[in-house]
């Protein structure tokens, strides 16, 4: 396990379910940087699952080499209406907005990241609206479709968002985006 400053930090919106890790393990714990629950008490299926398809597509150096990070901390099945059946409020205007972004501001201050890496294009504006995103240019494919938006942080970090990994695209397509990312980070990224 990789120990040092991370590199990077992968992003998603919010935590999937988090259901069957409570059901394995009988309580309600919390994971950080420095307390993985899961490593000592066992991945459940899905969170197995999730970490393979990260690991496959950064490859295991740049896996290793990365921190994983949510934009909201609290799990729900979606952002829509599981999100609002489990807290009574919705995704968009819920009242933790503030505490998840200062949070998150403070941990890429702290690590200074040579990237932001993010899932979930279709929620790119979620992402700019709450970190303060400036829009560099999208990547697209040979055939004009858009790959990943590269978007900077403010002191200069590059955020680079691609479709989520479990979004139903092509494989020839997951690697093209594979491909691209691997070129903006660079060969030894």
């Amino acid at each position: 396990m990789y120990t040092g400053k991370p590199d990077y930090i992968w992003f998603g919106v919010n935590p999937g379910s988090d259901d069957e890790d409570w059901t394995q393990h009988g309580e309600n714990t919390e994971e950080t940087r420095d307390y993985d629950f899961q490593l000592e008490r066992g991945r459940s299926e899905a969170s197995t699952k999730r970490m393979k398809k990260i690991r496959k597509f950064l490859g295991p150096d740049r896996f290793g080499r990365t921190t994983h990070c949510e934009l909201f901390f609290w799990c729900s099945k979606n952002t829509g209406r599981a999100f609002d059946e489990r807290f009574g409020y919705s995704f968009a205007t819920n009242p933790h907005w503030d505490f998840c972004c200062q949070i998150n501001r403070k941990l890429i201050k702290r690590v200074q990241p040579k990237a932001v890496l993010a899932e979930s294009r279709g929620k790119l504006g979620i992402y700019s609206a709450r970190l303060g995103l400036r829009r560099i240019k999208p990547h697209r494919s040979a055939d004009g479709e858009t790959l990943i938006e590269e978007l900077e942080l403010e002191g200069g970090i590059p955020f680079y968002c691609f479709d989520h990994l479990s979004a139903r695209i092509s494989n020839p397509r997951r690697a093209e985006i594979k491909r691209t990312l691997a070129a903006l980070l660079g060969v030894d990224g």
